[in-house]
């Protein structure tokens, strides 16, 4: 890991939204840390969730197969009649 991540990994475990969001873009990149995109999904999402617009964007821009894999899961494990009905698209905020 690099001395940049390092303080990104430091900052994010405490709870900073920015830190958490420059963690996640170094794991979505393999820069300073291994290519993996489950760490850097998990880390933008905990960003989004403080309401770090750039995460937020960047969730809705690059996490849609995320968004629509859980969908897919959560119809295929509840029956109803909107069980047919495709997935919304993710809201872009600001928009």
């Amino acid at each position: 890991m690099g001395r940049c991540q390092r303080w990104f990994l430091k900052a994010a475990e405490q709870g900073d939204a920015e830190g958490q969001y420059c963690l996640a873009t170094a794991y979505y990149r393999g820069e300073g840390v291994p290519k993996e995109k489950e760490q850097g999904e998990k880390w933008l999402r905990k960003a989004a969730a403080q309401g770090h617009l750039e995460a937020q964007v960047a969730l809705s821009l690059y996490g849609v197969d995320v968004l629509y894999e859980q969908e897919e899961e959560a119809r295929d494990t509840n029956s109803g009649p909107d069980d047919s009905d495709p997935p919304s698209p993710a809201p872009i905020p600001g928009v």
